[in-house]
């Protein structure tokens, strides 16, 4: 499941008209550093694949077994084998092999025999490459379907080893067969055990059973184990060598790049011959090493520090929660810690991540204290060798990483502007000078003559000149401490306009949290019918009962007993179980559920 967003194509947006008036220089730049902002938060793709991997456990076990009872062999029996070998050790399992290079009875331990067939149910992983039949004209009619677990090339000594079978064996465990031929066409004389003998024999079911023979699906009951494999007919060798690369080179993750790594996923993948067939028992799906199936924060997600995160790793298979969580999940860069971890579930490590300075941090899931839960503590299939996500070999580490940058400076604005006045006024007078004196002689008074003679004369003379002092005083004396005059300009320097601001701002704006979102989407979820199952969402609501746009959520369908699930309907669809959505608008999604059923082939 491919979870990368969407790139949009920014070609698109560019107007062929963009009238340079509908916008200042201010308003761009402000549009431009918001639009860098948003695509810098953008988180890259998780590396899981949620939708790949279903709640799994591993096998009680271990130890896988090879087991083939007839030599010669073909090329493509021996290809088969080895297939299956090499990738089950990848997955820290230890294999031993029960073959016959010609027949049994020679005396080797490690013969395909009757006995050492009894040690398969002690085993996490049972390969079985043989002759299976259908023969209701044997003696032992109640008993038609055999599996060839023993081999000679002469009846007189398969008679004589048959016969010295007893306890554990009783009657009807095992029978003469003597219907098969090696792949030289040759006669071979057999011991076959039956479906009586595999209840008998097969008592340990926590395992994973592939049974390369004709019509061993007939045995899916007797064995009953986690997951059978078989074949409801004839099958060739070619169509065998086929099918097991495909089935156990998905469960590895070498085939389809680690999306089918469960046993169910892997099978429902399809691709195999039409009469190769799969029955899971009741329970949690099965895996040969446990994964990180989904985490938080996500790889190449970028944080504005300091900042703390609440952050998850989840497991697709039943992890062993005794194992401290501080050591299971450690960061390094950006001055970073873990805090807080722990254990939510058998499947879900939580903390918060707290980051402080700009870089990059790099998180680590520890392959060596990440383990498998079962009796075999399996370890962690990372992400290192090789380079991608739960491709096997497993034994390696889970790595990604964060980006840490610094917050930009609050936005300084610079503005200038010049006054403009009507009228300018003179600068105000500076007084440097000694104190003025005031004059302080007063003028004399402009004499006019007039007549004392009391007589009237006939004739009136009129004085026609004024007499007016030449000499006109500037100054008056005052004291010499201090001066009367006040040295005040008479004008006021005061602007008889107003004046316009023009600012000139250059600046970036980068705003220190997530932009406030004003709406959130409703999620529904139901369970079809109600008694089927249920389906839990992650993480829960954080929106008011709600989600804010673009949340990512997982919706896990977790079946009741009896019961399985089989696809998802309304606002989803398909049958990848959890499902990862992204809440980009309201959403009512429902899961199928459907009853087990455990008799009839696939």
């Amino acid at each position: 499941m491919n979870n990368e967003l969407p790139r949009d194509d920014t070609s698109a947006m560019r107007p062929a008209f963009f009238p340079r008036q509908l916008f200042t220089l201010g308003k761009i730049a402000i549009l431009l550093a918001l639009i860098f902002f948003l695509v810098q938060r953008l988180p890259a793709p998780a590396t899981a694949t949620v939708g790949d991997h279903p709640d799994s456990e591993t096998p009680g076990s271990k130890q896988a077994v090879i087991f083939s009872p007839f030599g010669p062999r073909s090329a493509d029996d021996l290809a088969s084998m080895d297939y299956f070998e090499a990738k089950v050790k990848e997955q820290n399992y230890d294999v031993t092999r029960y073959l016959d290079s010609t027949e049994a009875g020679d005396n080797d331990p490690k013969d395909a025999t009757a006995t050492n067939f009894r040690k398969l149910s002690k085993k996490g992983l049972v390969y079985v490459v043989s002759h299976g039949d259908t023969d209701d004209a044997l003696t032992v009619p109640v008993e038609p379907n055999l599996i060839l677990i023993e081999v000679y090339k002469a009846a007189g000594k398969r008679d004589t080893a048959f016969a010295a079978y007893g306890a554990p064996f009783v009657a009807g465990d095992l029978v003469k067969c003597d219907q098969f031929s090696d792949h030289d066409s040759n006669a071979i004389f057999g011991i076959c055990i039956t479906e009586q003998g595999v209840t008998n024999s097969f008592t340990d079911k926590d395992s994973i059973v592939h049974i390369a023979a004709c019509y061993s699906w007939n045995f899916k009951e007797e064995f009953n184990p986690r997951e059978y494999f078989g074949y409801t007919g004839a099958s060739t060798c070619p169509e065998i060598k086929a099918d097991t690369e495909k089935l156990w080179g998905r469960m590895h993750g070498i085939v389809d790049d680690g999306h089918h790594r469960a046993a169910r996923m892997a099978f429902a993948a399809g691709g195999f011959n039409a009469i190769f067939s799969h029955q899971h028992r009741a329970g949690l799906d099965t895996v040969l090493s446990p994964a990180v199936k989904d985490h938080r924060p996500l790889k190449n997600e970028v944080f504005v520090v300091p900042t703390t995160t609440d952050s998850f790793v989840l497991f697709d298979t039943k992890m062993d929660t005794t194992v401290d969580p501080a050591s299971v999940i450690t960061v390094s860069g950006c001055d970073a810690q873990i805090k807080d971890p722990k254990w939510a579930t058998a499947f879900l490590l939580t903390f918060k991540l707290k980051l402080k300075t700009p870089g990059k941090a790099e998180l680590t899931v520890h392959q060596a204290n990440a383990k498998a839960e079962r009796n075999f503590k399996n370890n962690l299939d990372g992400n290192q060798t090789p380079a991608k996500d739960h491709v096997g070999p497993n034994r390696d580490d889970f790595k990604w990483k964060v980006k840490c940058i610094a917050p930009t400076a609050t936005p300084t604005y610079t503005a200038t502007w010049t006054p403009t006045y009507t009228n300018t006024p003179p600068p105000p007078p500076t007084n440097t000078k000694k104190p003025t004196k005031t004059p302080t002689k007063t003028p004399k008074p402009t004499k006019t003559r007039t007549p004392t003679s009391t007589r009237t004369p006939t004739k009136t003379r009129t004085p026609t000149k004024t007499r007016t002092p030449t000499r006109t005083p500037t100054y008056t004396r005052t004291p010499t401490n201090t001066p009367t005059a006040t040295n005040t300009p008479t004008a006021t320097n005061t602007p008889t306009s107003t004046f316009t601001l023009t600012p000139t701002p250059t600046y970036t704006y980068t705003p220190t949290a997530t932009p406030t979102i004003p709406f959130c989407y409703t999620l529904d979820v139901r369970a079809n019918p109600p008694n089927g199952g249920t389906v839990n969402p992650n993480p829960p609501p954080n929106c008011g009962g709600q989600y804010t746009p673009n949340t990512g959520v997982t919706l896990g369908a977790v079946p009741q007993t009896g019961w399985h699930f089989v696809q998802w309907a309304g606002d989803a669809s398909g049958n990848m179980n959890p499902l990862n959505i992204n809440m980009d608008g309201n959403k009512d999604i429902t899961a199928d559920f459907a009853p087990d059923s455990t008799s009839t082939p696939p």
